[in-house]
C-alpha cells in the first residue's frame, strides 16, 4: 500500500484482492502504543499465497507498523 490516503473503494479493493490471494489470511496485532496524536500499531500478516511461480503455494509472513489517527 502507498503512504497516500486511500478512498473507501480503493481500501475495499485492496483487501478484496489480498484475501482472494490468501483466503486463510489473518492479521495479528503485536503491540499497540500511544503516539503523538493517535496510536501506533505493530502487526504481522500470516497466510498462504495461492499461486506464484510454478503454481506453488507460498507461506507469507509480513510485519509492519501503522499509525491510527483519531476520528475527526
Amino acid at each position: 500500500m502507498q503512504d497516500d490516503e486511500l478512498t473507501r473503494t480503493e481500501f475495499r479493493e485492496y483487501f478484496t484482492e489480498l484475501y482472494e490471494a490468501s483466503p486463510d489470511a489473518r492479521i495479528e496485532e503485536k503491540r499497540v502504543l500511544p503516539s503523538h496524536d493517535g496510536t501506533a500499531v505493530k502487526w504481522t500478516f500470516h497466510g498462504i499465497h495461492e499461486g506464484g511461480l510454478r503454481r506453488r503455494q507460498h507461506v507469507v509472513k509480513i510485519s509492519g507498523t501503522d499509525e491510527r489517527l483519531p476520528s475527526r
